[in-house]
Order: C-alpha cells, then sequence, then structure tokens
C-alpha cells in the first residue's frame, strides 16, 4: 500500500490512505483500525454488473447452484462439477454443470474455497512403540 498510496497516520486516532478519487480512513476502535466499506460498494456493483448479464430465471438458477456449492463446503469448479454429473449427488434433476459454471462467473471463487488453498501442510509424524504390538498371532491354548 505504500508503494501506491500516501498514507497518513495519525497516533492512536486513525490511518488515512489518500487515493486517487478518495481518502479512505481506518479509524481506531479498541486497539484495532477499522474502516467503513459500506462506502466501498464495488463488489456488489460488480455482482450487479455479472447478474445483468444474464436472465432472471438463469440468475435464479445459479443462485441455487451457488447454495449447492455453499453447502458441499466451497469445492472448486471442477469438483462441484464432477460431484454433480458422477451421479455423488441425487434426486438434483433441474441443476446442470452449465448452472455451477455460471455461479462462478457471476459470484466469482468463494474466499472459503481459497483460505484452505493458501496454508503450507506439514506432516507430523508420531514415533511408534513397538512394545504396544501384539507379536503372537497365533496364541496357544
Amino acid at each position: 500500500m505504500e508503494d501506491l498510496y500516501d498514507i497518513t497516520y495519525m497516533r492512536k486516532r486513525a490511518f488515512i490512505v489518500h487515493m486517487d478519487n478518495r481518502d479512505l480512513v481506518f479509524k481506531c476502535k479498541e486497539k484495532l483500525y477499522i474502516t467503513d466499506w459500506g462506502t466501498m460498494c464495488t463488489v456488489a456493483t460488480t455482482v450487479r454488473k455479472h447478474e445483468q448479464l444474464f436472465t432472471k430465471e438463469l440468475v435464479h438458477r445459479a443462485k441455487l447452484a451457488h447454495e449447492f456449492v455453499k453447502n458441499n463446503g466451497y469445492p472448486s469448479i471442477g469438483e462441484a462439477v464432477h460431484l454433480l454429473s458422477d451421479g455423488n449427488v441425487c434426486n438434483l434433476p433441474t441443476m446442470l454443470s452449465a448452472d455451477i459454471e455460471r455461479t462462478y462467473r457471476i459470484y466469482g471463487t468463494q474466499p472459503e474455497y481459497l483460505r484452505g488453498q493458501m496454508v503450507r501442510k506439514t506432516v507430523s509424524r508420531k514415533p511408534l512403540d513397538l512394545t504396544l504390538r501384539y507379536v503372537d498371532k497365533n496364541p496357544k491354548l
């Protein structure tokens, strides 16, 4: 941010980011700097613009597909299409793979999907305790 815009810092009160068309003010509340994102309506405008490219019926079907994606844990677009087309999910006769592709085109990739992708996962192994292993497989009676 510092490379792109001038930033003014008022100690324990606010950060002000001086952008080209407006100033974005982050006010200090309980040791956290927050801003009112209600004034920044670019995301809603973008979704609204994308929805205007399709008919009401197609937007309704995309919303149903969005609910399907949400209920399945936000898979990627390929995984969601495979869930629907491979027969893993039954009793959805009206939903098509085109509806899922349309929901990603209108609403974009979900942040919930990206959250798990950005974390480096390491496998930890516990040492094996050989004393707990049962050795005698054929006990004598």
